[in-house]
């Protein structure tokens, strides 16, 4: 397996040093009620809640009802080769998550790890198991730029960490997903959003067609 392009060292210690610079501000959080939060954990508190969303079930009344498949869909085994190049296309200056691993390592260390992700990718896909230490984020609040008042707690924006390994999992599931969808022509032609070679572009060739043939 050949090695991906690893980050300068320098680079990567800028980095993490700005990261924690970042992480030491001292703010005021105002609760619903007016009260300004001083305590770190009250603080917390009202962020998570200011800046989490409701989830509301989409309206899908006008959609037809897709038929049931007769054979479920079988995932295949991953291989070395999918975790080697799903590793190399991995981006870099992105923070860790909750296991420290950031892209970097992965890439310096690409030949020694691979051989233990194939197992362990593979049986998370036989086992129907997601690793519960994958389902842990960090959850890092920054300011939106030109906010009158920060000490609204919508002033600010959550940024969830994800274990790296996890994201790495569920990106080669999402490939396989892709190419299966591809394949076997399950996404409409019209479809563009989320699709390789696809841009605005085609979007708006559609629409022009559809308006012009209309």
């Amino acid at each position: 397996m050949k090695q991906c392009e690893t980050q300068d060292a320098q680079d990567q210690n800028t980095r993490i040093n700005t990261r924690l610079l970042l992480s030491s501000g001292n703010f005021q959080t105002k609760a619903p009620g007016g009260h300004v939060a001083t305590d770190t954990t009250k603080k917390a508190t009202i962020l998570f809640e200011g800046t989490s969303l409701i989830p509301t079930k989409a309206d899908l009344s006008d959609i037809p009802p897709l038929p049931t498949a007769q054979t479920p869909l079988q995932f295949p085994l991953i291989t070395a080769n999918e975790i080697t190049q799903a590793i190399c296309n991995l981006p870099k200056n992105k923070a860790a998550g909750p296991d420290r691993i950031p892209n970097e390592l992965l890439k310096i260390a690409t030949e020694t790890i691979v051989p233990h992700l194939v197992p362990l990718f593979n049986a998370c896909l036989q086992t129907h198991r997601f690793p519960t230490q994958w389902k842990q984020a960090i959850t890092v609040i920054i300011k939106k730029a030109a906010k009158a008042d920060y000490t609204d707690p919508n002033a600010y924006r959550p940024i969830a960490l994800l274990s790296t390994l996890g994201k790495l999992f569920k990106k080669i599931i999402n490939d396989q997903l892709t190419y299966w969808a591809e394949q076997t022509k399950a996404i409409h032609p019209g479809h563009v959003g989320g699709r390789p070679g696809r841009s605005i572009n085609d979007a708006f060739t559609t629409l022009s067609s559809w308006i012009h043939h209309k």
